[in-house]
């Protein structure tokens, strides 16, 4: 987890393409899932260091395109009566802001962005059964762990389970 966790702490991450970071010395989780992502203090700081860990300097400037305003889509269906109201004003501030820089902010549709962490437990939980079933016979894995591990098992064991994992591949 990157970005989740930012956000509970007050600081910036990012989830980057996968592939992007090596996952070497990483105990894997969801090994086709994983991801390694930098946390820091400033949008800048967190750049600069994916730059170090993917293993490329990196341009100095973020590349600007001057022929056309940039533009931000904004998730219809993950944002709105679904958050907080103090995330909402939050939010609403920072997209005031945004188009006070000439920004072009647009709504998009995202039908299935509502299932998407449902989706996420269920592949991740399914995924992470050969790497850390090992672990869990030792006894040695923590309560989340067997728990994701018992998910895992009970989707990957029946035609059910296997329509499920279907449905929420075809969401990711």
């Amino acid at each position: 987890s990157v970005r989740e966790p930012a956000s509970q702490c007050g600081v910036v991450g990012m989830a980057p393409s996968p592939g992007l970071v090596p996952l070497d010395g990483v105990v894997p989780f969801a090994p086709r899932l994983d991801r390694v992502g930098p946390l820091g203090r400033s949008v800048g700081d967190v750049r600069r260091l994916l730059h170090v860990l993917a293993g490329s300097p990196g341009p100095t400037e973020l590349p600007v395109r001057h022929d056309e305003p940039l533009r931000v889509g904004i998730v219809d269906e993950l944002s709105g009566r679904v958050n907080q109201d103090g995330v909402l004003r939050c939010f609403d501030g920072v997209l005031d802001g945004l188009a006070e820089l000439g920004v072009d902010v647009v709504r998009v549709l995202v039908p299935e962005g509502p299932r998407g962490l449902a989706s996420y437990m269920s592949l991740t939980s399914a995924a992470c059964v050969p790497v850390l079933e090992p672990w869990v016979a030792t006894g040695r894995a923590g309560e989340e762990v067997a728990r994701r591990v018992a998910i895992g098992r009970d989707l990957l064991a029946t035609a059910d389970g296997q329509d499920e994992l279907d449905r929420a591949e075809h969401v990711r």
